[in-house]
């Protein structure tokens, strides 16, 4: 039996309701599921072949439209990455490259993007006109209510910039000296020794404060200076954390 996660349930069983409506007109195949870079629901037009998209969302809350932007702490920038990018995802990251200080210190948490309402709503049409999709279908897992992409009546509720995904190990090998460099390109200069815990080595800096809690990003790569491995209340384990792990804009309906 397959297991479906709360907004696949949702995205599926507004398909199967809207898809009793099908006429010979138009033909609907639902091809989103947790493939993200696919929208929902396609709708054919039988005469033509001509397609556009469905973009299923709780109704409630959903969020949507994210993208990736990296802290470059060398030159007080944000690199904006991933698939997708927007006229206004880039005009985001201007507003947020004028604020660096406040955004950088990103976190699970988040930190709310405020003041360009505007903005956030230009990269959500934006977003969903590359892929597609005319209609926002809003759902509370009952009933389905279509809305053009262009109306005035959804609104972007809110916006943060905070990490996703989960995982760390310790630094490898390979990348002990790119943590090493970003550490002291970020102020953080103390000693820096491996300490084996009998298993492996791990990489340690002594901070005569705490710094734990702390993120870093190198390139690709991506350190956090543990809250949990302290030794003797001066020396913090330095985790790398797996790519998963991005600071991401989230948009929420």
């Amino acid at each position: 039996m397959n297991k479906y996660s709360h907004s696949e349930l949702l995205e599926i069983n507004s398909f199967n309701r809207l898809k009793r409506n099908e006429n010979k007109m138009f033909s609907w195949h639902h091809e989103g599921g947790s493939d993200s870079t696919v929208s929902d629901i396609r709708v054919t037009c039988n005469n033509t072949n001509a397609s556009f998209y469905l973009e299923v969302k709780n109704a409630h809350s959903s969020q949507s439209a994210q993208f990736t932007a990296i802290p470059d702490f060398k030159n007080k920038k944000f690199i904006h990455t991933g698939v997708i990018k927007t006229k206004a995802s880039a005009k985001i990251i201007d507003h947020m490259n004028k604020n660096f200080q406040k955004y950088s210190k990103v976190s699970t948490e988040g930190i709310e993007i405020d003041g360009i309402d505007i903005l956030l709503r230009q990269h959500f049409i934006e977003h969903y006109k590359m892929k597609k999709v005319k209609f926002i279908v809003f759902t509370n897992g009952v009933k389905d209510k279509l809305v053009d992409l262009h109306t005035a009546s959804w609104r972007v509720r809110s916006a943060k910039y905070r990490i996703i995904g989960n995982g760390s190990s310790s630094v490898s090998i390979k990348h002990r000296e790119a943590a090493k460099k970003v550490l002291k390109e970020n102020g953080h200069k103390g000693d820096t020794k491996l300490i084996h815990d009998g298993n492996k080595d791990r990489l340690y800096i002594k901070s005569d404060v705490p710094i734990c809690g702390t993120r870093l990003f190198s390139g690709d790569l991506q350190f956090y200076i543990s809250d949990k491995n302290i030794v003797d209340d001066s020396w913090y384990e330095i985790r790398q954390l797996s790519s998963s792990q991005s600071p991401t804009v989230i948009l929420t309906l």
